[in-house]
């Protein structure tokens, strides 16, 4: 299976927010500025336990440095979250807590980093993992990994997951409630170019992937329907990244909105 980002952002000193849907690139490195890659998944779509999981990255760029990989607290917003406020709200911008350390691969090639222990200690306890992507050493020029809005799509960050065996009444519990939260969001959402309102393409796409998923329950394979659940809700993700923004910043569907809809 392969999670989307919730967020894929960087942080950089002296600026404001990057985004996180918007960014062609990751930027890190700490000469002379400091940057540091932000990512955070939602782990609350699989519908069994984590058995491998691996962060799959492309290098931008030819350069490369030894890279680490720190676990980080989840409640900041990737669209909102700048330099100053991160490091305010968790006294560094690094935690410490090292995940691991990997090189980058060459320009447009993947790496992949295997996370596993972090990413089913985090599905266990509150279903999001954070973590900071950081050079390991000074380095005097910038790394860059591809990011959400990178054209190639298959370049763009992402999480490799393999389950173990799949429980059928977990399964049946979690295809309701995927079901029901991305059918609502299909139902509510406008297709426009006004604020809060959606590119057809993108809503279409999230109904193709809900009515993929029906079909994937009806062949009663517990992996296809753990798969198809996974692909609706990076569909959903897409969408609601896709919003017409306000002058204001909101979107139609905020992820404050999203989680009250998840538990109803």
């Amino acid at each position: 299976l392969e999670l989307k980002p919730t967020y894929s952002t960087y942080l950089q000193s002296g600026q404001a927010a990057k985004g996180s849907s918007n960014l062609k690139t990751i930027v890190m490195g700490n000469t002379p500025l400091t940057r540091v890659g932000l990512l955070q998944f939602d782990l609350s779509y699989l519908p069994a336990a984590v058995k491998n999981a691996e962060l799959s990255v492309y290098n931008y760029k030819s350069d490369s440095a030894n890279m680490k990989v720190c676990l980080e607290e989840d409640d900041w917003n990737g669209e909102e979250i700048d330099f100053s406020t991160f490091t305010s709200k968790y006294t560094s911008i690094v935690s410490g807590n090292l995940i691991t350390e990997f090189s980058p691969a060459a320009k447009d090639t993947e790496r992949r980093v295997n996370i596993t222990a972090a990413v089913a200690s985090e599905q266990i306890g509150d279903e999001t993992i954070s973590f900071t992507i950081d050079v390991a050493n000074q380095v005097s020029y910038p790394i860059e990994f591809h990011g959400l809005a990178t054209e190639d799509s298959s370049m763009r960050p992402k999480l490799v997951v393999t389950l173990d065996i799949i429980n059928d009444i977990a399964l049946e519990d979690k295809y309701k409630e995927v079901l029901q939260l991305n059918e609502e969001l299909a139902n509510q959402a406008v297709v426009g170019t006004e604020p809060g309102e959606y590119p057809s393409d993108k809503l279409q796409a999230l109904k193709d992937e809900i009515a993929l998923l029906k079909s994937a329950k009806e062949s009663n394979n517990a992996y296809e329907i753990g798969a198809k659940m996974v692909s609706v809700q990076n569909a959903a993700r897409d969408l609601r990244n896709s919003a017409v923004i306000n002058q204001d910043g909101s979107i139609f569907f905020s992820d404050a909105e999203i989680l009250e809809l998840k538990n109803k």
